[in-house]
Formats: C-alpha cells, structure tokens, sequence
C-alpha cells in the first residue's frame, strides 16, 4: 500500500526494533540527519535511505521522553550559530547499528546563521515514534518537556471528536428549553440565561443578557470560538452578533475558528421570529414515555402498529438516534396483508427489533397448517430522482418524455440508467422518478408523492401517487440545470436543505450527487459548479445525508472536462458511466444497500388461537417465480430467513409456513413481527447477489498526452491500461495489458477531430500502431500534437 503520510518507519528501522525487543536489548537513536533533496517525493517510503549526496548537517539528539507506552519523543535543537542550510528531509538515526529509523518529509526549511549585524534563527525540531512498546525498548521513563511536545493538534483532534458526537447524537446546533430565547423588553430585547450547544460545543448563559438592536430587521447570532486563558486553559467563549447580514462559520485573522449559530430575527416592526434549531434527538420525557432501554423493550414485546393510510411503520430517525429498538407493524389477525418496514438513518443493526404477543390489542398473521397460505411482505426499494442524468443514458430519453416534457414514471428500467443498475447491484427494486431539464424547485414539488410515497398532486398530471410506500434509499442528482439555466445556486441550496431535512425525518437513506463536470467555456458557471460541490461536501452532509462527488468521478485527471470514458456528450454518463457512477456510488458510501435477511417473530399468545398452537420449523419464500425452503429453528421464537437469491426486479415477497413444531398443539401457527435486515456489499458476505461487472474489464484503456516534452502515458496505473508507447515513424506504438480487437481515439479539450487507423503488430493483441488521421482523411504526425490530452478506448 502506498504511504500517504509525511512520516514513516523505515522497515530496516522496524527490524532493528522487532530484533533489539526480542533480544531485549536497547534502542539508541542519537542522531538527527537534515537533507535538502531535489524533486522529493511528497511521501517517504518505508525502504528510503539516507540521501548521503544531499545531507546538509547533523545534530545530536537533545532530549528524549516517553509520551505512552507506545509513543516516545526526540528533540534537538539547531542554534542560530548552525547554518546556514535548507532542508526537507530529516531523519532519525541509530549509530550503533547505522540505520535510519525513521522519516520525515517537511516543508523547505530554512537554517539562517549569526551573520555580522544580523542573528541566525534557532530551531527546535521534535520527531515522535510510535511503535508497539517502544519506550520499553528505548528504556525512555522520563515525560517529554513541556516545549518538546506540542498538544495543541491532539487536544483539537479531541474537541472535534466530542462536538461531532454531540452532532451525532442532537443535532448540530440546539438549546435546553428556553436557553437563548430572544424576546422583546421595552426599548431592547432579551435573551434567556441557559445551555445549549453550537455546532456540538456547549454554551451558557448564567445570567439574562440585553442587547440593543439598532437597525432593523436583523439577525442575531451566537458567535463561538476556543480561545486561551492567561492561565493556558482552552476555554469556549461566545459573543452575540447583531447584523442584517447572512453569517457562516468563519476563521477570524488569528486563524482562531468560529462557529455560528442564528438564534433569532428581529422584524422591522420589533417583533421577534425564534430560529433556534430544535434539538433532533428525543427529549428526555418522550424517551422515558416510549423506552426504557433495548433489553426491556424486546421483554415488554411491544409492538406498533401502521399508519392506515400508507400501511409504512410509524418511525423515526430520533429513535434510532437514542439506540432504541425498532418497531414494525403488526399483521391482521387471520388475514394477508402487507408490510412496509425500513431502517432509519444512520444507524443499521440486524438485532434492534420488537417482538409481540399482544396478538389482542396489536394483531398478528395466523395460518392453519395447510402450507398454502401465506403473507405478502413488500419488498424494501429505493428511488432515483432528479434531472436528465438520474433519468437515464441520452440515447434513452425519448422513451422517457417528449419535447412537452411528457414523462412516464412507470416505464421499467433497463440498461443505462442508475435505477437498473442499482437494481443490479443492491438486489433491490429501484424506482426511476428522474425527469430531463428539472431543476431542483421542480424536484422539491413533487417530492412528497414521487420520494415519500404519500397521496400528493404537484399538479403535473400524473396523478397522486407514484410509490407503494416510504423507499429504503434515495439518491438524489439534481443542481447542473440551475447553473446551466443561468438561475445560479442560492436557491438550489435551500430547496437542496430541504429535500435532505426530508430524508432524515422520514428514516430514509440519502445520497445527494454534485454536479458532474461540464463542458463549457463559461467561467462563472464552472465556478459556481465548484462552489455548489464545496457545500455539499461541507455543508449538505450536516443534516444527514451521504455526499457524492459526482464532478471527480467523472472528470478527466486535472481537468474540468468531462471523461470520454465516462461520459457520452457534455454532461450525460454513457452507458458504461452509469455502471461505473453506480458502483462509484456504493462503494464510497458506508450504507448498508443489499437485503440480507428477514427476521420474523413468531411469538403468538395462545390463549387467542383458535384452538392450539404450533411454532414454524420450516418456510417457504416466493420472489416471483423463485422458491426457497428455509429451516428454522422451533426453539426460537426469533428467526431468521436468509433470502439467498435477487429480488431487484420485484416488489414483493411472501412467506408461507410449510411445517410447524407443537407449543402446545399443531393446528396452528402465524407470525406478529417482521424486520428486514440489511448487510454491506462484502465478498462472500452476500455472495447471493449479482456480480457487479467491471466497466473496464472488457476493454483496454487510457490517456495519454503530449506535454512539449515528449508523450508520456497518463494514467498508466489503471487496470487494462498501456503499459507503455512510444513515437515510430508519426505514428503512436502503443502496448495493452490486455488484447484489443478494435480501438478508437479522441481529443479531449480542443475542436479538431482525430481519428485513427490501427492494425496489431506482427499479430500480437497486446501491441498495437496507430496512424493518426483528421477529419478530411490525412495523415497527422503524432510529434505535432502538443498540449492535448488523448483518450485511447480499445474494445
């Protein structure tokens, strides 16, 4: 694996230690070594040497301490009568067995000297080692000095960690009760003492503070900052900011970090708008109302019933914030009927369920032993809505909508779009609800029928519903149109906030694609590309949602312009690009997509059985025209059913109970519970689902270029890339790593047309010459093609 640090261990330094502690002997370093190389790597390697021919000074180490049992510290001082030398490399080294410990790669450093008139500078310089006990194999006991190590990083890294978990758990901003309430008081205004919490880091107010607001309207913002005290305590402090002015989290000019937080509107009028942001989590009353912990939960067999009107589960996000059990609907006493139960975002764990035998009150699914009656469970699915690109390959939109925008939300899918290849991949139904040229305020209207699969008409004539129930996942890819149709991002911010305030209220999974790169020459356009893909991955992701860079998925390497590999004309993925952008998708996400099992209750209350009771020891599962008989264990009134096999082109499953062992009879038996289980996309975890096909694996591929200093291979690294070329005769001879039966090639970034004229040489597959030819048949000398990127695709 290739370092990407600027530190590192030698494996010649961990030999030595992996030697010494075997032999329990002591490790000495005593020596630092500074190097200014020439074109240094930006990381070591953990086989570099000293770079003896570029060593500029050596010093002895000053200072050592034992930071943890794993962690030991260096220092050595460089007086301002040393010098005067750069360096950018420095190293840790053990004379006794002459060999450099450890790496460092650093900025360029200069080392002045004390000239006549003019002091050197001094420098300190400190290299921590962390190694499985270390410190006992260097004999270091003593602490580090407190200018030896700086804690500064650590003690951020841990402010960070503890706000982020506050976030996780309550939001990004919120207040206990009353806690900076603005109101107003005769000629100024009010603001209540209390707690609450800015971007996860908590503030109080002891006492009611008045502020005066001068002009009017206004907003007013908690301001937060980590500041130290004269005593060197990192303490929080804040300050209310009154402005008619949007504010965001800022770095002042010290570098000192601010945090904001608008808590209120003044109107013109004097009137006062409360815009605190409501904590996400439960409060402490309804928690204590609805659970008293997991174990108690599943004791109690609980079980909530569905909301009639869209048979979904009533649930939240915030239940499952707190750790609570999840709760599913129960079934109709001797009927079939359906389910729609999903997990709620973030949080995925296969052993939160609710059990019930509360068969009175909550109902349960209950069948005489004939083998031939079931219940239909719907399948858990996800949506793909947005713009042309979540609708689909270019060459598939007329069977999709016409030029007055006539779009049939019905049509299944098929290759070339993100809902068929999702499908491929997840072994889940996916819905296709893209449409061409919306932007995101026509998204957000119809988002109640066409994501939450509610009974609503955004009034564009395809009625009111479009969806069985609530989805699993949606994968929202909207934004490029706003900027394509000069509207600009300010809007599509908003309705973008609320499409993702959506999701996390409705326990939906969320991934918002940027926009892709886009061929056009309009600066500001391309600018505001990169300032809406900026927020999303700063911004978008606080309320809850996954991030998708579509724009560096799908763009050339340092380039704007789109891949051609990718994408099939300035913006639309080909249909291989909607493979890739699909498993790009997947795998950069950490949610689990692929259904792996469904977990049944089967605890029924005998004394509302018609006469007695059995427990399943055997089902049998339909998808469609696939069957399965699963065993069960009668012992258990929890079961598992693996489904072993696709259900991407169905919506709905149904179990029957083939055989049963007696409780207390074999008459009959049922089920009062169901949750589906979800894994990750893991080999041989979930080998039962599809392949997911390599989009270059059928082809040879790559890019080269022609700098003005002769053509070098520019992603050679790739699989089934060129392994090399060089320049014969005008013509490019280039070598696959895999065989080639026909190629093509094309420029990228400037308007002349390149094609080409191939032929294998001396009949190898591998090894190909291609003549270069324009638009009018001649001939092109490859030598002449400077500064242009080409793009080699070789079936």
């Amino acid at each position: 694996m290739t370092n990407a640090t600027t530190q590192i261990l030698t494996k010649a330094g961990k030999e030595l230690m992996a030697k010494l502690a075997a032999e329990e002997k002591e490790l000495r370093i005593d020596k630092f070594i500074f190097a200014d190389v020439p074109d240094r790597a930006d990381f070591p390697l953990e086989t570099d040497a000293t770079p003896s021919q570029y060593v500029v000074h050596e010093s002895d180490v000053h200072e050592r301490g034992r930071i943890s049992t794993d962690m030991v510290i260096y220092s050595t001082t460089l007086a301002s009568n040393v010098g005067p030398f750069y360096f950018n490399w420095r190293g840790l080294y053990c004379s006794e067995h002459n060999t450099v410990i450890a790496i460092h790669h650093p900025v360029r450093t200069p080392k002045t000297k004390d000239e006549p008139g003019v002091a050197g500078n001094t420098l300190v310089r400190s290299q921590v080692i962390k190694y499985d006990n270390i410190s006992g194999i260097t004999n270091i006991t003593v602490d580090p000095k407190s200018w030896q190590y700086n804690a500064t990083p650590r003690m951020n890294q841990m402010d960070a960690d503890t706000a982020q978990a506050m976030v996780d758990q309550n939001g990004n901003d919120w207040f206990i009760e009353d806690a900076f309430l603005v109101t107003p008081k005769s000629t100024a205004f009010n603001v209540k003492s209390g707690s609450g919490y800015v971007s996860g880091r908590r503030v109080a107010l002891d006492f009611e503070r008045t502020l005066q607001v001068l002009e009017k309207p206004s907003f007013i913002y908690v301001d937060l900052y980590k500041d130290g005290s004269p005593t060197g305590e990192y303490q929080t402090q804040f300050e209310f900011v009154v402005t008619s002015e949007e504010k965001d989290d800022y770095n002042d000019e010290q570098g000192k970090q601010h945090f904001v937080c608008k808590i209120a509107k003044v109107h013109a009028d004097g009137t006062v708008s409360d815009l605190r942001p409501a904590r996400e989590s439960a409060d402490r009353k309804w928690v204590g109302e609805n659970f008293r912990g997991v174990d108690e939960a599943i004791e109690s067999k609980y079980l909530q019933t569905g909301d009639q009107n869209t048979d979904d589960v009533i649930d939240t996000t915030r239940s499952h914030a707190m750790g609570s059990v999840k709760k599913v609907k129960a079934f109709a006493v001797g009927e079939t009927s359906s389910l729609s139960s999903f997990y709620s975002y973030p949080h995925f764990n296969n052993e939160l369920w609710v059990a019930s035998s509360d068969v009175n009150n909550n109902g349960a699914w209950i069948s005489e032993l004939t083998g031939n009656e079931g219940i239909t469970l719907s399948l858990p699915f996800g949506v793909v809505i947005g713009d042309s690109i979540a609708e689909g390959h270019p060459e598939l939109h007329g069977r999709l909508h016409n030029e007055l925008g006539q779009v049939d939300l019905a049509h299944e899918n098929e290759s070339g779009q993100l809902s068929y290849e999702f499908g491929a991949i997840t072994g889940l139904y996916w819905y296709n609800h893209g449409i061409g040229g919306q932007q995101t305020a026509q998204i957000l209207a119809r988002w109640k029928r066409d994501v939450l699969g509610l009974d609503y008409d955004p009034g564009d004539g395809k009625g009111t519903r479009t969806l069985p129930g609530k989805p699993a996942f949606v994968v929202v890819n909207v934004g490029i149109n706003n900027i394509s149709y000069g509207h600009g991002i300010e809007g599509a911010k908003t309705d973008l906030i609320s499409m993702a305030k959506s999701c996390c209220e409705n326990g939906i999974l969320a991934v918002f694609n940027t926009p892709p790169a886009y061929r056009t020459s309009d600066e500001v356009k391309q600018s505001q590309i990169q300032e809406l893909r900026s927020w999303m991955q700063t911004e978008l992701i606080r309320f809850g949602v996954w991030v998708f860079d579509a724009w560096d998925w799908s763009r050339l390497p340092d380039l704007v312009q789109p891949n051609p590999r990718l994408i099939k004309d300035s913006v639309h993925p080909s249909k291989v690009g909607y493979k890739s952008m699909a498993r790009a998708i997947v795998e950069s996400t950490e949610i689990p997509w692929c259904l792996d099992s469904l977990v049944v209750d089967t605890s029924l209350d005998p004394q509302m059985m018609p006469t007695k009771y059995a427990r399943p020891s055997e089902y049998k599962v339909q998808v469609g025209s696939q069957r399965i008989n699963v065993d069960a264990n009668s012992e258990q009134e929890t079961q598992s059913i693996p489904l072993n096999f696709s259900v991407s082109n169905e919506k709905e499953l149904s179990v029957f109970i083939t055989k049963a062992e007696a409780v207390t009879g074999n008459n009959w038996s049922g089920l009062s519970g169901a949750v589906w289980c979800f894994s990750k996309l893991k080999s041989g975890q979930v080998s039962k689902r599809q392949e997911l096909p390599d989009v270059i694996g059928a082809m040879a591929s790559g890019i080269i270029v022609n700098d003005g200093n002769g053509w070098k291979v520019f992603d050679h690294g790739k699989p089934y890339g060129i392994e090399n070329m060089v320049i014969e005769a005008g013509a490019l001879l280039l070598r696959f790593s895999a065989p080639c039966q026909s190629i093509s090639v094309a420029t990228i970034g400037v308007e002349e047309t390149i094609v080409a004229v191939g032929a294998f040489v001396a009949g190898d597959p591998l090894r190909w010459r291609i003549h270069l030819k324009d638009e009018n048949g001649l001939s092109v000398n490859a030598e002449s093609i400077v500064n242009t990127y080409i793009s080699i695709t070789a079936n």
